[in-house]
């Protein structure tokens, strides 16, 4: 529950507390109080505490977005302990099957304008904190534990593409999926069956599942948009790669309107960001097939 603090010069005026809701519906009991924001939720296997980030509130601090830890709150008592406390952001807490370990990501402090986050694992009780993913130059997302507590699985984006990884607790890392697409994925069933949301260039995102062991058969369960795209032509999608400022590798894509004549000038419409804080990528686009239907490239 967020509520909003006027004239107190925080830099973010957002207050949210931890409220508990039995299961079976009832009234919210509120667990924490004072001044600080909640985040990032995880209940521990037994049901009697939940930990979440949080970052303490500060006035007029520039970089306080960059600040936040990782807490516990027992559901009893409503008693918060402190688990992370090193200088810079910890979050996204995932704590183990068994209630053992806990996995989270953060990064060292910086001022600089991007820095991707690693994977940790700690001791439920805070102790013992190791990196798992510090080979890995890109941001770990989406973190469910393997049922068994092996290791825990997780999202990457890669070069316009979003995918599904493992990293075991040694923090050997594998890719689980591969392919052309931004695949979400929801869910992971004891069993390790996947549900999750996925889309390409040339289609809107559906819901689809799989099994781990079984990976590459990924099976699409909706077609949400199949009437609004049945007779139509789409634009051809063709991914392009060229040289930038000093000499770096760019990655792009041009669309095409539907029965592109090579031969023919098109009126051009230039999309561009500057990176690396997000990334274009190869999911539907309504707005680019619209613009190639009236004849844009």
């Amino acid at each position: 529950l967020n509520y909003r603090r006027d004239r107190t010069g925080f830099t973010s005026d957002n207050v949210s507390h931890l409220f508990i809701v039995p299961a079976d519906g009832g009234t919210p009991r509120q667990i924490t109080e004072g001044e600080y924001g909640i985040a990032s939720i995880s209940l521990t296997p037994d049901g009697k505490s939940v930990l979440f980030s949080s970052g303490p509130r500060v006035e007029d601090g520039e970089y306080q977005w960059r600040e936040s830890d990782i807490f516990t709150a027992d559901l009893a008592t409503g008693a918060v302990k402190q688990l992370t406390t090193r200088k810079g952001p910890d979050s996204n807490p995932e704590v183990s099957p068994d209630g053992k370990l806990v996995a989270y990501t953060g990064y060292d402090w910086t001022d600089d304008t991007w820095v991707d986050s690693r994977m940790y694992v700690m001791n439920i009780d805070g102790t013992g904190s190791r990196v798992l993913t510090q080979s890995l130059d890109r941001s770990p997302q989406n973190m469910t534990w393997a049922a068994d507590g092996s290791g825990i699985y997780f999202s990457v984006q890669d070069k316009g593409t979003q995918n599904l990884r493992f990293v075991n607790l040694r923090g050997e890392i594998r890719e689980v999926t591969k392919g052309n697409h931004m695949l979400t994925v929801s869910e992971i069933s004891p069993a390790g069956n996947v549900v999750g949301i996925l889309t390409d260039s040339d289609s809107p995102p559906d819901i689809v599942s799989f099994n781990v062991k079984t990976p590459a058969n990924i099976r699409q369960l909706t077609a949400v948009n199949a009437d609004i795209l049945a007779g139509k032509k789409l634009g051809q999608v063709e991914e392009i790669w060229f040289k930038g400022p000093d000499n770096f590798d760019i990655q792009g894509w041009i669309v095409k309107p539907p029965d592109f004549d090579p031969s023919k000038k098109y009126p051009l419409m230039l999309t561009i960001h500057g990176g690396p804080h997000s990334m274009y990528n190869v999911g539907f686009n309504f707005g680019y097939q619209e613009h190639v239907a009236n004849g844009y490239v």
